[in-house]
């Protein structure tokens, strides 16, 4: 079986209809090759795609797992899905155990922008640009060589 360098994935807090990716690894630690002929997942909310489907004894592969929840954007709550790879005979090579937290687009201020009307103008969004300090800048060397 393939070690997952993280065997359960928590993407936290997430936007309902969101989409977000994570990355990890798969080892193989036995002393022959493995071929993943599918990957199975309990949500069609989730893809997995392996930069190889076959690994080399002692070799790793790269992974992406995808959360995509723009065709269930009715869904807000709690996921718990598994996602697994699986060899030609059926085997389980990996199996991964992804989490979510989905919240309403609402909680994170996904509001459309204001519009102007006769009665309400364009709303005004940061006027006056404020540099910010950044370390190794000219302007921020200079500040602190004030202080």
């Amino acid at each position: 079986m393939l070690i997952p360098s993280e065997p359960i994935i928590s993407f936290g807090t997430v936007p309902q209809g969101g989409k977000h990716s994570h990355y990890f690894a798969l080892k193989n630690p036995t002393a022959a090759f493995v071929r993943i002929d599918r990957i199975d997942s309990d949500c069609d909310c989730l893809e997995v795609i392996l930069s190889e489907m076959e690994i080399a004894p002692g070799g790793n592969v790269l992974a992406r797992v995808t959360l995509d929840l723009s065709s269930a954007n009715h869904f807000v709550g709690k996921l718990a899905s598994a996602v697994q790879g699986l060899t030609s005979r059926d085997d389980t090579a990996f199996l991964l155990k992804i989490g979510a937290d989905v919240r309403a687009a609402l909680e994170f201020g996904n509001l459309e922008p204001a519009r102007p009307t006769a009665n309400r103008p364009a709303p005004v969004v940061n006027p006056i640009p404020i540099p910010m300090p950044v370390a190794g800048n000219k302007t921020t060397d200079k500040i602190r060589a004030q202080e």
